[in-house]
């Protein structure tokens, strides 16, 4: 993290005691503090930060001043420096009311000995670990607050931060990741679909199926009430991964009672591949889903969320290459050769079978 951070350019015109700067300081604190949001974020209390967060050290300061030496601060005038020796005095002897374990020291910005930067803080009512979609409509609400403060000569450069949006920023290359890792995952799974049984038609009903599996897990992690968070998104493409499984096997046995047992009709091919594959399948998804749920004892979130997704995953999976895919097959299943890939390339596809 110390590594081409750059430098930070400071305005040399900040001068909080001139009397339109310190005003227009303290009022952004009172606006920040006051703003009202209607966003889903701020449910339910509808306010942007949470009443009595916002920490505001020239308020603060003027209150003692006031009840220290009878005047407001402001009346010391721009570039006092008797304002600027109380300021350092308050800084170092005094911490704020409502966070007494908390300090001036990052609040009232001191460099080489001269007051460069005052921060304003406040505890928003969004919940950090929310999703894009409520973020973005907090967003505006906080521009707002900057845009709306007053910006005299001595105060122009105001600008807001919080982890909170270095993480909105991640989360939207997660997600545009999320989308990528699909678009390739799709076509990757179709392409060892093919190699593995060897025909277009069974790899078009078992992508089908997988799609029909990640949506469905998406659609429970919803119902939970997750959103597209860092772990959704890294878990959306490991889904198309797990989801595979049941499918390709069997969707090779399928094809292999055809090329290799003799089994013509799609009702022979179908009911040979659940007698031999059934099982081993049911079975492997047990002692997945055992070994999954043992996460679910965890106490970090990410880990119970990737327990949910694996369980939930291989429930899918189960139930949809069984009771969607393997009828899909009989009803509609490729009989004979129809669908094999020697149909398309017969130069450079040899059916393998036996004589």
């Amino acid at each position: 993290p110390n590594v081409k951070r750059g430098d930070a350019t400071l305005d040399g015109a900040f001068d909080p005691a001139d009397p339109a700067a310190f005003r227009a300081i303290t009022d952004t604190c009172a606006a920040l503090a006051a703003k009202d949001c209607s966003a889903a974020g701020c449910a339910p209390l509808g306010k942007l930060v949470q009443t009595g967060t916002v920490i505001c050290a020239l308020q603060e300061f003027e209150d003692w001043h006031v009840a220290t030496h009878g005047v407001s601060a402001t009346t010391l005038g721009a570039g006092s420096a008797v304002f600027y020796d109380r300021l350092l005095w308050f800084r170092s002897n005094t911490v704020p009311a409502a966070f007494p374990t908390r300090n001036w020291g990052e609040l009232i910005g001191v460099i080489d000995g001269e007051v460069r930067y005052i921060v304003v803080t406040g505890l928003m009512t969004m919940d950090m670990r929310a999703p894009n979609g409520i973020k973005e409509d907090v967003l505006p609400v906080l521009d707002a607050v900057v845009g709306e403060a007053d910006k005299p000569a001595a105060a122009a450069e105001v600008f807001h931060t919080a982890r909170v949006w270095v993480w909105y920023a991640t989360n939207g290359a997660l997600l545009s990741g999320m989308v990528t890792g699909l678009a390739i995952a799709f076509p990757v799974a179709f392409c060892t679909l093919i190699f593995a049984t060897h025909n277009v038609l069974i790899a078009a009903f078992a992508i089908l199926t997988i799609a029909m599996i990640v949506s469905s897990v998406l659609g429970a992690a919803a119902l939970e009430g997750w959103g597209l968070g860092v772990a959704e998104s890294i878990a959306a493409v490991i889904v198309v991964g797990f989801s595979v499984d049941y499918t390709i096997h069997l969707g090779h046995m399928y094809d292999h009672a055809g090329r290799h047992e003799g089994w013509e009709s799609r009702e022979e091919r179908a009911r040979y591949a659940i007698l031999k594959m059934g099982s081993t399948v049911f079975a492997g998804a047990v002692t997945t889903m055992g070994s999954g749920s043992f996460m679910f004892a965890c106490q970090l979130t990410f880990f119970t969320k990737m327990a949910f997704l694996i369980c939930v995953t291989i429930a899918f999976s189960l139930l949809y290459s069984l009771i969607f895919f393997m009828p899909l097959l009989y009803l509609a299943g490729p009989s004979g050769t129809s669908g094999h890939i020697t149909h398309f390339a017969p130069k450079f596809f040899t059916r393998g079978d036996t004589e």
